[in-house]
This record gives C-alpha cells, structure tokens and sequence, in this order.
C-alpha cells in the first residue's frame, strides 16, 4: 500500500467528499498499488479510539465506502485492519 501525504492531495486525486464529522480527524490516506481501492485511518476525538474506511469506485469517477471498522485501541490495530481489508475488497 501506499501512503498519501495529505487529505487534499487524496481528495483531489480520488474525488473523496470531505468528512462532515467534526470528531472524526482523518489522520492517514491509503491507495492500493492498483489505485482501485483506497482507505482512511481515522481518530475518534469522541470517544477516544481508531477507526478505518476502505472505498472502491463507484463507476462515475468517485469512490464510496464498501468496508470499515470501528473501536480499534490504537492506530497500529487499526492501520492493521485497513490494510487486510483492502487486500481483501
């Protein structure tokens, strides 16, 4: 997988919509060697914990969720997860 560097280079790249969640803080942008599959890790500033998003195009140029996980520790468990679920979608 590879990393992105920052949102806005993700969401132009991907067309991805801005999350509208202030709690929710996006904190790494994932993209399958392929470019087919992306993935998001995020913190919940709510309840303290790490979450993921794994989304796949929808045909018309943007991509939607098709995968994710919620109330991971930390964002080693949580960048784990990710990553074997876009292996997988």
């Amino acid at each position: 997988m590879q990393q992105i560097d920052d949102a806005k280079t993700f969401r132009q790249r991907f067309r991805v919509p801005v999350n509208p969640a202030f709690w929710l803080i996006e904190k790494e942008w994932w993209v399958s060697p392929d470019s087919q599959t992306l993935g998001v890790v995020i913190f919940d500033d709510h309840d303290k914990d790490w979450s993921f998003v794994v989304l796949r195009p929808k045909g018309d140029g943007t991509f939607c969720a098709v995968d994710m996980g919620i109330n991971h520790r930390d964002v080693d468990a949580a960048r784990t997860k990710l990553h074997e679920k876009m292996q997988v979608n």
